[in-house]
């Protein structure tokens, strides 16, 4: 039987195998990035058709925002948006209470900042930052919060870079991570994203100004 510890399926991590019932089905115990746990069939996790995404907070969570959802213009045929996903994995988040989500937010003190509660709030805020759905939110500061002062919109391609003590890159004759470098460049983050996908050297990537006229010429995804 194949080993799926550790497999993430939307909001649910595997971590263990739990049985295997009388018709022959496994089992596996998963914790949900709510902070519930729940037991679920292997079958439901990797169907094609409506798998098994969440413990249930997912539908909890869709039957109690139908009203704002249509409130706000964010549910389309029966689909909600992806930027109303993105406001709701963000805050399932950072309101884990175990699990991989727990570990990278809720454990390290990482929250939604109060205005950002109201989801007309953040859409408002999205929408004046050049949101689209190609686009992803990443927060500068791998360690701070989730707030308008930390937060931008990427290509998603561009995540990894800023993935926490991940990326590292020779710089002056050293290895360093490339968040460290980051958080130490006056420069807006989607230049630096964008002159590196372009193979720029690191050094002029991060140092080279913005020409006062006409702008980089490196565009911001």
């Amino acid at each position: 039987m194949k080993d799926y510890t550790g497999t993430v399926y939307g909001r649910l991590t595997v971590t263990r195998y739990s049985h295997t019932s009388s018709d022959h089905r496994h089992f596996w115990e998963c914790n949900c990035a709510c902070g519930k746990s729940k037991t679920i069939s292997i079958r439901n996790l990797i169907a094609k058709r409506k798998p098994t995404r969440s413990c249930g907070c997912l539908q909890t969570e869709s039957r109690k925002s139908n009203v704002l959802l249509i409130k706000h213009g964010d549910a389309q045929r029966g689909k909600i948006s992806r930027l109303y996903e993105i406001w709701t994995n963000m805050k399932a988040r950072c309101r884990a209470k175990r699990g991989i989500s727990y570990r990278n937010y809720s454990s390290r003190g990482i929250t939604v900042c109060k205005e950002w509660i109201q989801y007309s709030v953040f859409k408002e805020w999205a929408m004046l930052n050049g949101y689209n759905d190609n686009l992803t939110i990443e927060r500068n500061d791998v360690n701070g919060n989730y707030e308008p002062d930390n937060c931008c919109f990427i290509p998603r391609k561009d995540q990894c870079l800023n993935a926490r003590d991940t990326v590292y890159v020779n710089y002056r004759g050293n290895r360093v991570t490339l968040h460290s470098l980051l958080s130490e460049s006056i420069l807006p983050r989607g230049i630096i994203y964008g002159r590196l996908r372009l193979n720029w050297p690191i050094e002029k990537a991060l140092h080279i100004p913005l020409q006062k006229k006409g702008g980089d010429h490196v565009i911001r995804g």
